[in-house]
């Protein structure tokens, strides 16, 4: 396991490869770990960093930290602590927020955005979120495929504050208007059958594009 130590707290990561930089953050419900076949993949051409955030996986649990404001400077510290000046960012969900709330910020640091399955309103988060624990939530949301066991297995480790002090942190962002404040390459994709986080109307998908 790697890790390091940031506001004196345990910051675990994992990195695979070599060449430019990637850095792949994670979504409320499960850690850095189901990153790992798109970690190997990549790692043939770049360095593939995956980071579990506060509250999640084997990072430190510290709920004064679980602010989105919190996470972009925890990603704004590791970058500094590991030496990389810019950033290639691919995030799902709670992840693709922060990349781009961190774009937002320190788009000098980015290269580009992937951002999956970013709610471009707070009411496209499932109602589940927030209301359930993370071991509700990933039976309800994860299928039973071999990939989801890696997401599944450090569910137990997310502490549930993170989760909902993230989604009432959310509420107070127009995060439609944060796609448009991005000044980065990004692209926006998400599915139309992702019930954890629902599709954009069309008008919406069409104004993002254009940004």
């Amino acid at each position: 396991m790697s890790a390091i130590i940031i506001q004196d707290e345990v910051v675990h990561y994992e990195a695979l490869g070599r060449g430019r930089p990637l850095l792949f953050l994670h979504s409320w419900i499960g850690s850095w770990r189901y990153w790992i076949p798109t970690m190997q993949a990549a790692s043939i051409s770049f360095r593939a960093y995956a980071l579990d955030l506060w509250g999640f996986g084997d990072t430190a649990d510290n709920p004064p930290n679980y602010t989105l404001e919190n996470q972009v400077d925890l990603l704004n510290s590791f970058l500094d602590n590991m030496g990389i000046g810019k950033v290639a960012l691919i995030g799902h969900g709670l992840g693709a927020i922060i990349a781009a709330l961190f774009t937002q910020k320190y788009s000098q640091y980015v290269d580009r955005v992937l951002a999956i399955g970013l709610p471009f309103h707070s009411s496209l988060i499932n109602s589940r979120f927030g209301t359930t624990t993370p071991e509700e939530l990933a039976s309800f949301i994860l299928s039973n495929t071999s990939n989801s066991d890696q997401a599944r297995e450090d569910t137990s480790k997310i502490d549930p504050l993170a989760i909902n002090q993230s989604l009432e942190t959310i509420k107070k962002i127009n995060l439609q208007k944060l796609s448009h404040q991005i000044l980065r390459p990004c692209l926006f994709v998400n599915g139309e059958n992702d019930i954890a986080i629902k599709s954009p109307p069309a008008q919406i998908s069409k104004t993002s594009s254009k940004a």
